[in-house]
């Protein structure tokens, strides 16, 4: 994820010569990345407290309402099953690439957002020598909140709601663990301007 970051960026350089403001961000988070199948457990959550990160590149015109980002969101969790004595653990973890859209609002240091629109999900499944990999098309919709630490630095909190797999994609069958749900994720970030200085 890290190599299709940079080389995303590279792409995008060009796009800062008529840019208002291009910028890069890193966050990492936790959330709840299967929430119908949490909810369906009557309280005996089987999923693990995950660990997310993400990274992004904005690009924001001089003229429009709405910028593009280019995001890259990863999870990984750990899925606990109770059979009689036996305790099964599996493990997943997956990767989201989304082209978004995305509008923001400034007030002195504080800038106000959203962003949504639509990805391909990368997800993978591994219990003990099983393993299996569904991929599947998912919609993003975040708000964000930053404050500015300097002209070209800031940091933001961003909660996060998915909902990955609406469209059928190809997705196995042989587990009912991951695969189709919704899910929601807070990440702690920094937002570099690579383009454009924050004005107080």
């Amino acid at each position: 994820m890290k190599n299709t970051c940079i080389i995303a960026c590279l792409m995008l350089l060009p796009l800062g010569m008529r840019a208002q403001t291009l910028s890069a961000s890193l966050g990492i988070g936790t959330g709840i990345p299967y929430w119908l199948q949490s909810r369906a457990a009557n309280g005996a959550n089987p999923y693990q407290i995950p660990f997310s990160s993400r990274m992004e590149v904005a690009f924001h015109p001089e003229e429009g309402p709405f910028g593009l980002v280019l995001r890259f969101q990863q999870f990984e969790v750990d899925h606990y099953e109770t059979n009689g004595p036996v305790l099964t653990v599996s493990h997943l973890e997956a990767t989201t690439t989304s082209l978004l859209l995305e509008r923001k609002h400034r007030f002195v240091a504080w800038e106000l957002g959203y962003n949504f629109g639509i990805g391909y999900v990368n997800e993978s499944y591994d219990q003990d020598f099983f393993e299996l990999t569904n991929r599947m098309v998912g919609y993003t919709a975040s708000g964000f909140a930053r404050l500015s630490l300097s002209s070209r630095l800031s940091m933001d909190v961003q909660p996060t709601f998915t909902w990955q797999g609406p469209i059928r994609g190809n997705i196995h069958r042989e587990s009912q663990i991951g695969g189709r749900d919704l899910g929601a994720f807070v990440h702690l970030g920094i937002v570099y301007l690579i383009v454009g200085k924050h004005e107080f």
